[in-house]
Formats: structure tokens, C-alpha cells, sequence
């Protein structure tokens, strides 16, 4: 059996409808930049970074992995003038430093 044009301007029709009430039903993703807060510790007066990993380090800073997914890391430069320790996954920094989360390239 052959299809006519006629027949075929019909399944594209269908298939465009289905695919525009899947298109949506999708949520749209939320692109909101992935903060870090620090940890509030009592007796200490500097803030406190959980992170996963230190994924490259310099002469003069450190850049901490904070959040991952299949296509983009986040984390943040540090000095590591303001690096006051590193325990497991938690950096300790001094309080006057000023911490922005960013993607990684």
C-alpha cells in the first residue's frame, strides 16, 4: 500500500499534536543559580563550606566542588590565604572572605 501525500500530511499532523501535548506537560526547568550558604558553627567566627571534591588548585587558590550533574560542576574559588582548614568534606574559611558559587569549565 502506498501512502499519498494527503496520507502522510495526516500522520505528521498526529504526530505533531501528541508531541506538542508531551512538550506540554513537561515542567520547564528551573535554571537558578546553586548557592552555597555557610554552616553556622557556635565558638567559631568564620564560615564553614561543605564540599565533594577539590577539583583544581593553584599556586594562589583552590576551587571546591560543592554540586554536580551530568553536565555542569558548581563550586567556588578560595584563596588559600583564606583557607583557615580542611577537614573531610567541610573548609574552613576566614570570615571576611566573600564566597560565590560558580559553574566550573
Amino acid at each position: 500500500m502506498n501512502m499519498t501525500e494527503q496520507d502522510w500530511e495526516i500522520v505528521l499532523a498526529e504526530h505533531r499534536e501528541s508531541f506538542h501535548v508531551m512538550a506540554d506537560a513537561v515542567p520547564p526547568i528551573n535554571k537558578q543559580p546553586v548557592t552555597q550558604t555557610p554552616i553556622e558553627r557556635k565558638g567559631s567566627p568564620n564560615q564553614i563550606f561543605k564540599y565533594i571534591r577539590i577539583e583544581k588548585t593553584t599556586a594562589k587558590a583552590k576551587f571546591f566542588v560543592t554540586h554536580e550533574d551530568m553536565a555542569e560542576t558548581h563550586g567556588f574559588w578560595c584563596p588559600n590565604a583564606a583557607i583557615v582548614a580542611s577537614k573531610g568534606n567541610e573548609v574552613e574559611i576566614e570570615k571576611w572572605c566573600t564566597i560565590k558559587t560558580v559553574q566550573f569549565i
